[in-house]
């Protein structure tokens, strides 16, 4: 604070008036002057007490006053963010140091040149990555120690960070923040930091961004694998394709050399495939495929591995790990369809990508109809010979346009080879489809209600159920299993989207093994599944419009469940007596949990689960421990490791019953110490500019290391900003002691005046 005083007076009744004021008291002086018989002395005595009453009189007429100008700062705070995230331990870029190191000598320029204070306003800083800490510079302004430390943070959440800064900067109130790191964004649950920074904006608090860390891709080097499934199954025998990604940067022209290596325990390490590949951009992510035939029946490790020439910034992400499964056979499927349609491109998809089933889909029927489609049929016999198949899917084709020859062929493939049939829904399909007066009507599980529909006529609408239908399971059974927990596999079916005009099926036929799976709320049947022995197992199902539930952000739903579907009618359904283990994923990171899933199967005769079995964790073939577990139903339990701080392969070992009936099963996963944070390869320019468009209506800018100084400038202003003058006002008698005091005086200049005009006997 500093101030500013002034002099002033403001006459009663104005100058004029005190101007007349005075002429009559210097002619009351003139008449004490001109006063006969007096002595000198006795006059200079007389003269000096009017002088005196003349002075004071005047002085509370002319009513002097001070006039104080007050200049006041509003106290305040300003944030000084520093990233302590492990990808602070990463090159900058622009020198051999470690962004870290950049960071650290920001912070020093900043308390050289501030002293951690802009007017009233206190620099406090903090440290920040997935929790925010204010920094203690009681001892030391340079937090020599904290920097000596190193980063040390896993993550990056730079929302919160954000957001917890404001809500405690309240009081003194915060003036702006100074963000410093590298701005990736690792803590994807995190609050999104763009809109923290714009509710910031709005209450005046801008957010100056200082990015550390290479300003391009170009500027980094390195390659990493990426784009490997956790998970990938496949029949014995059969080609499998390994898809991978090769992201690089920094190595134009440069070959790198990617291997797909094969692990299995007991077995030598073998490596299948290995390709060269030269980028020719930065950043550049090149896909590989690699087409290998699946090995022997068992549990398997695949490998990617990229190998290259020269330093790169990091090498820990050159490898990713993969599980393979490999299954005994495989299951060829033949695919029928009248019409191209989208149920019949996303069924394809979704059995293409399962890698488990090879899918033939004749085109013969396609462009024709009637006798020229018959005589197709016909001919398919002899092109496709349905023993070669598993499994026939009949789609939207009406049973006319089949030959009598074709369909005597297909029931007997399915009745006497017990290969399996399923029946999509369609305009042309079921009852609509005219089935009920074909060779195939004895092997559908329900009634074929409805009129044959015609070509060229309009579509009849009791063929198929009105609108819209909510899709709603009636049992469980392995086709309806979309999680291995009960109850989120209900959930998954509450939100996947409706049926459309799924057709109308009959009354379930009274057979032993017949069951409805799914049916719509009013209790029609929506697919209905044929378990009768000897005979191939048949699946009738009423809608054709799955596609929905790709397009609503739903396709692994989509592809479980159809996946699940052609290995039920494939009789692999699950296993005929024993325990499943399953985890969410078969990677994880360090510090992660991972909760087992521990499912029980009790085959044809529906075994009780063993009372008791037992949980063991081993990492690379060391024992660590047993597990508890918490039983969620008959049928169900689930286990939760503790937190995994050491990075290696992890096995789960379940063994259950006595010696002479024990059943054991065993499940692997991965635990890498690669921290997401170590990828965080350059300076996220897009999440750097997004925050700096969402707080620049306050002011919020991009700053520089060269800049720091007009920064601290343009903060230095901000905070003169605040800066208020008040005027503070004393004049005479406004006090009470000041007002006695004058009249005190007053009146006494004026009682000892008259006390000697008597005692001199004047007038």
């Amino acid at each position: 604070m500093n101030f500013a005083e002034s002099f002033n007076v403001d006459p009663v009744f104005g100058w004029l008036a005190a101007g007349m004021l005075t002429a009559i008291m210097l002619a009351s002086l003139w008449m004490t002057l001109t006063a006969p018989g007096l002595t000198r002395s006795k006059r200079l005595a007389l003269v000096t007490l009017r002088l005196l009453a003349i002075v004071l009189l005047l002085l509370a007429w002319l009513r002097p006053g001070l006039i104080t100008t007050l200049r006041r700062e509003s106290p305040g705070a300003i944030a000084v963010m520093l990233d302590s995230s492990e990808s602070m331990s990463l090159e900058s870029g622009s020198t051999d140091r470690s962004r870290w190191d950049v960071q650290q000598e920001l912070y020093r320029e900043l308390v050289e040149k501030t002293d951690l204070q802009i007017g009233k306003s206190r620099m406090i800083p903090y440290f920040y990555g997935d929790s925010v800490a204010e920094a203690d510079v009681s001892k030391d302004v340079s937090l020599a120690d904290a920097f000596s430390a190193g980063p040390n943070q896993s993550a990056t959440s730079l929302g919160e960070a954000l957001d917890a800064v404001r809500s405690r900067m309240i009081d003194p109130p915060l003036r702006g923040v100074i963000l410093l790191g590298d701005f990736g964004q690792t803590d994807l649950e995190g609050a999104d930091p763009a809109n923290v920074a714009r509710q910031m904006a709005r209450v005046d608090q801008p957010v100056l961004a200082v990015g550390i860390g290479p300003s391009g891709a170009s500027a980094a080097r390195d390659v990493a694998i990426e784009g490997l499934p956790e998970e990938m199954a496949a029949f014995q025998g059969k080609e499998l394709q390994v898809p991978v990604v090769v992201r690089s940067a920094g190595m134009v022209g440069q070959p790198v050399e990617v291997a797909l290596r094969l692990k299995s325990s007991g077995r030598p390490e073998q490596v299948l495939e290995t390709r060269t590949i030269t980028p020719s951009g930065s950043p550049e992510s090149l896909p590989v495929a690699f087409n290998v035939v699946a090995p022997a029946i068992g549990d398997y490790l695949l490998e990617v591995i990229a190998k290259v020439d020269g330093r790169e910034q990091m090498v820990a992400n050159n490898s990713q790990l993969g599980f393979l499964t490999v299954r005994e056979g495989g299951a060829r499927i033949l695919y029928l369809e009248g019409e191209v349609r989208s149920e019949s491109k996303f069924l394809r998809q979704a059995l293409d990508q399962s890698l488990e089933f090879e899918v033939d889909a004749p085109r013969e029927l396609l462009f024709s109809r009637g006798n020229a489609r018959r005589q197709a049929s016909s001919e398919m016999l002899r092109r496709y010979n349905l023993r070669n198949y598993d499994v026939i899917i009949l789609g939207d084709i009406p049973q006319r346009d089949l030959s009598r020859e074709f369909q005597s062929a297909l029931a007997k493939r399915i009745e006497d080879d017990q290969a399996g049939l399923l029946i999509l829904g369609g305009w042309y399909a079921f009852g609509a489809g005219g089935y009920q007066r074909s060779e195939l009507n004895r092997l559908f599980p329900t009634g074929l209600p409805g009129r044959e529909q015609q070509f060229d006529r309009p579509f009849f609408a009791d063929n198929h159920l009105p609108g819209e239908v909510k899709i709603v399971p009636r049992a469980e059974h392995p086709i309806t299993r979309l999680d291995v927990n009960r109850r989120r596999s209900d959930d998954i079916w509450r939100s996947l989207p409706t049926l459309t005009e799924a057709n109308r099926l009959g009354d379930v036929k009274p057979v032993p093994g017949i069951r409805v799976l799914l049916a719509s709320p009013a209790g029609d049947p929506l697919l209905v599944v044929a378990d009768r022995g000897s005979l191939g197992r048949v699946i009738a199902f009423a809608g054709d419009t799955t596609w929905k539930w790709v397009l609503a952000g739903q396709a692994d739903t989509h592809l479980r469940f159809w996946r699940q579907v052609m290995l039920w009618l494939v009789r692999k359904d699950s296993l005929d007596v024993g325990f499943k283990l399953t985890m969410p994923r078969r990677r994880y990171g360090k510090g992660d949990a991972p909760v087992l899933g521990i499912e029980w199967f009790g085959g044809e005769d529906s075994l009780d689960r063993p009372g008791q079995w037992r949980l063991e964790l081993s990492r690379d073939g060391k024992w660590l421990g047993d597990l508890a577990y918490r039983t969620r139903s008959d049928v169900y339990a689930e286990s939760q490791t503790k937190p995994l701080t050491v990075p290696g392969l992890y096995s789960i070992k379940l063994t259950a019953g006595d010696g002479a009936t024990q059943i054991e099963t065993e499940f692997s996963f991965l635990v890498s110490d690669l921290s997401p944070e170590l990828q965080t390869d350059v300076l996220d320019e897009q999440m750097l500019a997004s925050i700096v468009s969402a707080s620049s209506p306050a002011g919020g800018r991009r700053v520089l290391a060269s800049e720091l100084d007009e920064a601290l400038a343009w903060l230095r202003e901000r905070q003169d900003a605040t800066r208020v003058e008040t005027l503070e006002r004393r004049r005479l008698g406004d006090q009470a002691w000041d007002a006695w005091l004058y009249f005190v005086l007053f009146c006494g200049v004026m009682s000892a005046e008259w006390a000697l005009r008597k005692k001199w006997q004047l007038p």
